[in-house]
């Protein structure tokens, strides 16, 4: 099934600078094709473990994690699913996290 994959407009801005600043559009791209058609290629994090930054800044009730860059982790694209009419499915990049930013956020 393909689902469509969008970026949250509250972090589109930020999120191309990042991007672009790390050199990190080639393998951001090769995510979103990955994504759309797999939109839980992504690790699940558990309810009772979403930072409640995220719940409130984004009024999400799912969050899932990819990792960007396998081969020099570090790099984290966070999103969420939601349904989008009786088929699709909707993947809403929220943001994309260097390694140290997500510990902080997620608190380990």
């Amino acid at each position: 099934m393909n689902s469509s994959v969008i970026i949250d407009n509250r972090s589109k801005e930020k999120l191309y600078k990042i991007l672009k600043k790390n050199n990190l559009t080639f393998v951001f791209n090769k995510a979103i094709t990955v994504l759309k058609t797999d939109p839980q290629a992504g690790k699940r994090v558990n309810k009772d473990r979403i930072p409640k930054e995220l719940i409130k800044k984004y009024h999400i009730n799912n969050l899932f994690i990819y990792d960007l860059v396998r081969k020099h982790p570090g790099w984290r694209l966070l999103y969420t699913i939601k349904p989008n009419g009786k088929v699709k499915i909707l993947v809403v990049v929220l943001e994309v996290l260097k390694h140290k930013k997500y510990d902080r956020l997620f608190r380990y």
